[in-house]
């Protein structure tokens, strides 16, 4: 993924996808197709959330029974969905979603039964990562299989970020052989929402974050002007 912002060529239909190159173009069309066209039929009106364009995605990957590079340790099917804890609102919010894929994809993807797409949404939602540059902007979403084995914690020993298109775990303090590695779990997602969204999911136990020595939580040390701590 080219994260360069200027001298950038637009796709001749849609007029809104954005590439470096020709090649780049190319590599891009087998997911780009899903879209191009409907993004020409509803013009100002397509605007389905990055939720719903990634598990689009998901679904498109999925036509094919190979698993992809991403997922030697864990296929996305394989994710915790964490249905049972989820309460009526996001159990609502998924179906808004659901409805909104049958929408915008209809013409171009073949969809599952309901149920099943409720458990992929609410797979997306608990291990779907916000990726974002060196400044911490927002650049999009993704799912990273290997990476979601990591559980959550808000006092995390690792934090994730974003090389183009690979996800880069880095240790934030001394692990030892043996020990289990952690996240932050707002980094899979907008720091408001899903910190709260998490807290509430997992009962983390965020009033302890920054017991542990370091002095400031994990959230206030990533995101100072977040006004966020543990």
């Amino acid at each position: 993924m080219c994260q360069r912002k200027e001298g950038l060529s637009k796709c001749g239909r849609c007029k809104q996808a954005f590439y470096c190159n020709v090649e780049c173009q190319k590599e891009d069309w087998p997911m780009h197709k899903l879209e191009c066209s409907p993004m020409v039929v509803f013009g100002e009106n397509w605007n389905p959330s990055e939720t719903v364009r990634l598990t689009a995605r998901i679904l498109a990957k999925q036509m094919h029974p190979e698993r992809t590079t991403s997922e030697k340790l864990l296929a996305v099917k394989e994710f915790e969905s964490h249905l049972d804890k989820l309460d009526n609102e996001k159990k609502d919010l998924i179906q808004s979603d659901i409805a909104a894929l049958h929408h915008f994809y209809s013409k171009h993807l073949e969809f599952p039964d309901s149920d099943s797409l409720v458990v992929l949404f609410a797979q997306v939602n608990c291990n779907g990562f916000t990726v974002e540059d060196e400044e911490l902007s927002h650049l999009g979403s993704a799912i990273f299989p290997d990476v979601a084995l990591m559980n959550h914690s808000c006092c995390p020993n690792v934090i994730v970020t974003y090389k183009g298109t690979l996800a880069e775990v880095r240790a934030v303090q001394e692990i030892s052989p043996g020990e289990e590695v952690s996240v932050w779990p707002a980094a899979a997602g907008a720091v408001g929402f899903r910190l709260r969204f998490y807290r509430a999911v997992w009962k983390i136990p965020c009033g302890s974050a920054g017991q542990d020595g370091l002095g400031v939580s994990p959230a206030a040390a990533l995101f100072p002007a977040s006004g966020l701590a543990g």
